[in-house]
């Protein structure tokens, strides 16, 4: 009887991976953000929407051959926006 249920749960939680990478959406680039968030453009770069902190870091990833890079706000940990 366990068996049915474990198949059951195997297959959902794949459908329900498929689910949400198909309906996600991804971080706005950054002229995006910038139109989005207007007042977030200083003289010196960017800044946060959400708490104002002009301190951002780059997270870069590379998995295979393309670069992904995402940039976070050190002070809340927002996720801003892409550049890549």
């Amino acid at each position: 009887m366990a068996w049915p249920w474990a198949i059951a749960s195997f297959m959902f939680s794949y459908f329900a991976l498929i689910a949400f990478a198909l309906t996600r959406k991804g971080l706005p680039t950054v002229s995006e953000y910038a139109r989005k968030y207007p007042a977030c453009v200083t003289e010196r770069g960017m800044s946060c929407y959400r708490c104002g902190s002009r301190s951002i870091r780059l997270w870069r990833e590379q998995p295979f051959i393309a670069a992904h890079q995402w940039h976070i706000c050190n002070s809340c940990g927002t996720s801003l926006y892409r550049s890549r």
